[in-house]
């Protein structure tokens, strides 16, 4: 039961905030009241040294419970007016349905935890009032100058160096470690057919889209756009680096099965300039100064003269 309701909770923290949100909202004390009440635990009254502590856990409250209970109050009421819509909230449900197996299992987990599907909705809108409050507050907080930039840039070197890259098209047939040996065996002697036809024709695209069993490229005549050797299988990439541009590779074994592959554009390691990198910088940055900005926001919220007692 504790694993399923753990389950919701997290879901519900991850599909509303996501990823960088998630963890800067899992810091304010409403969001984990808000997460606590799926647990049944009751309002928060307090966070110590990061620990939640709820009304069920504790009759009486000291004045750093207080505060905390200030801080989300007043996060809750500052967040109200913000309006989300219907479908922002639906977007957000139902990405919470897909992490289980069934429409039953999810079902089955809300009932489970006592949370009605009307009452989970509430409990997203909130999520995002609270999300959406919390960015405009912080917005100003996150912008960088050129300077600063360049900085980061010159400090940081190596991570702005672009390994070689490559574009391919394959015609793929599969053939993973579960295969039965005699498909494998079949499916090496159809590779080795296309392979012959490939040298004489020259036209992978037309034979790919008519036998890969790579869905996701198929349609568009095998085309694996660019990648890094880091995305690709080492067999994969060993293949395709003996290639010239334009040359068709004859037909090779991977642990997933069985390729040919046509080398269509390649492009040596490199360093980014600044201007390429900036955008990336200007993320990594603001992603630096939120954890301070929410904080800060968090010690504004702490000074109004509302206080929410445990009951």
């Amino acid at each position: 039961m504790r694993r399923s309701l753990g389950k919701i909770a997290l879901l519900l923290l991850v599909c509303v905030a996501g990823v960088v949100c998630a963890e800067l909202l899992a810091r304010v004390p409403a969001c984990r009241g808000a997460i606590a009440k799926i647990f049944g635990r009751g309002e928060l009254v307090a966070v110590v040294e990061g620990t939640g502590i709820y009304e069920a856990e504790t009759s009486a409250a000291t004045e750093d419970d207080s505060r905390s209970a200030v801080i989300a109050q007043n996060l809750a009421r500052a967040a109200s007016a913000e309006v989300v819509s219907d479908d922002a909230i639906e977007r957000e449900v139902t990405l919470l349905r897909f992490q289980f197996p069934d429409e039953k299992a999810f079902v089955r987990v809300l009932n489970a935890s006592g949370l009605p599907l009307v009452a989970l909705r509430e409990q997203v809108a909130e999520h995002l009032r609270a999300r959406q409050w919390i960015e405009k507050q912080i917005a100003s907080q996150l912008t960088t100058g050129d300077q600063e930039q360049r900085q980061f840039y010159e400090a940081h070197r190596e991570q702005f160096l672009q390994p070689q890259r490559f574009r391919a098209a394959h015609v793929f047939l599969s053939a993973h470690e579960q295969t039965p040996p005699e498909q494998v065996e079949a499916k090496r002697r159809v590779s080795d057919v296309l392979s012959r036809r490939l040298a004489k024709e020259k036209n992978l695209p037309q034979v790919a889209a008519e036998v890969s069993e790579d869905e996701a490229t198929k349609p568009r005549g095998g085309d694996l756009g660019v990648f890094a050797e880091s995305r690709m299988l080492p067999e994969f990439i060993a293949e395709v680096a003996k290639l010239r541009a334009g040359q068709i590779s004859a037909a090779f074994q991977t642990p997933i099965g069985f390729h040919i592959v046509q080398l269509t554009g390649s492009w040596s390691p490199r360093q980014l300039t600044f201007e390429e990198a900036r955008p990336e910088i200007v993320t990594a940055l603001a992603n630096q100064r939120r954890t301070d900005a929410v904080e800060a926001l968090a010690g504004r919220l702490s000074t109004a003269d509302y206080v929410r007692t445990a009951r």
